[in-house]
Order: C-alpha cells, then structure tokens, then sequence
C-alpha cells in the first residue's frame, strides 16, 4: 500500500512538472533596492574574482562554486582582504547544478557585492544576483555599475511576479556614494 501511495505522489508530481512547464527559469525572490541590502548585508566589498573550485555539499546532493574575491575597498564589515564566495550551483566531474537567478564570477572581474557572512572568511551574496554589480569601463574609461538580473523574477507585496530591473550604467563614483548613504541611514 505505501508502494502505491508513492507511485500515485510521483505520478502527481511529474503531471504538476509538465502542466509547469518542465523547468523553472527564474528565481522567485522579494524585491531588495541598494538600500535594502546595504542594511541586511554583513559585508558590502568591492573587488576582483579569482579562482573558482565546486564543492559538494555534506551529503553529496548539491554542488556548489566556491570563488575567491580580492577585496580592495570594504564598505561595511571587517571582511579579510582576501574572502570566499559560496554561490549554489557549479559542475562536479561530469555532473553540473544551475540554479537560476545564482550569481556567477569571471576571473578577473572586477564587482562590488553585498555579502551575508557564513564564517570568518566564507560569505554568500544577498539577495541571489540582486547583491552582485558588476564594475565596468565604457568606452570613455570611466568606471560604471552595472547589475544583470536575468533569471531573476520579484514577488510583489500586491503578489504581482515582474521581472527583476537591470540597473546601471551608473557611474561608480555615484554607486559608492549611494550605498555610503544607505549605511548611515538608520534601518524603517
């Protein structure tokens, strides 16, 4: 009997997954503006991606990437100058996790994160890639902020599901100043 309640629960669900359309494509997450997540943030860094390295979680069911980031400008916290980057997701030998909305890194990008400790030098960034902007230079050599939301949806308070807003380019200058406003606001 319990072999068959299993049975109908799987038959259940792979049913739900295909009416759903078979794969989720975004991440669902509650909208979080610059300032909101200067305030929620542990640690708010700019610097540069190194390395990458997957790592499988305890029980060996999740993969993980693991990115070193070299931090040459501390906004908020004491993170070390040199901290990692836990993000969910990343390939192990044959086999790979994506997990939509997760940030990515680049060797040698250059970022500015907002970052929720998990240890004295492991952090994980805020919000999905809502906490990861992108520091770009445009054709002017101007440092400019940008932060790319793709796979990224907001639920809404009115429970409105709306694409996640690209923000940027915006001038770096202007973003750290942004975010050094937000810190000494005091938290709603």
């Amino acid at each position: 009997m319990a072999q068959r309640a299993r049975t109908r629960w799987w038959v259940a669900g792979v049913l739900m997954t295909l009416a759903l359309g078979g794969v989720a494509r975004a991440a669902v997450v509650l909208p979080l503006t610059v300032e909101e997540l200067a305030r929620r943030a542990d640690a708010v860094v700019r610097g540069v991606a190194g390395e990458t390295r997957p790592i499988r979680s305890a029980d060996g069911r999740q993969i993980h990437t693991v990115t070193t980031i070299e931090v040459d400008l501390a906004l908020k916290g004491g993170p070390p100058l040199t901290l990692e980057v836990l993000t969910p997701g990343g390939t192990w030998g044959d086999l790979s996790q994506t997990v939509t909305g997760a940030p990515s890194f680049r060797q040698g990008e250059r970022v500015i994160l907002f970052l929720r400790s998990l240890g004295p030098r492991r952090f994980r960034v805020e919000g999905l890639a809502l906490g990861k902007f992108e520091v770009v230079t445009d054709a002017q050599g101007d440092c400019q902020v940008v932060r790319r939301t793709e796979g990224i949806q907001l639920a809404e308070p009115d429970g409105a599901i709306r694409p996640a807003p690209q923000i940027g380019p915006i001038p770096e200058r202007d973003f750290l100043n942004q975010v050094r406003a937000a810190l000494t606001l005091r938290a709603p």
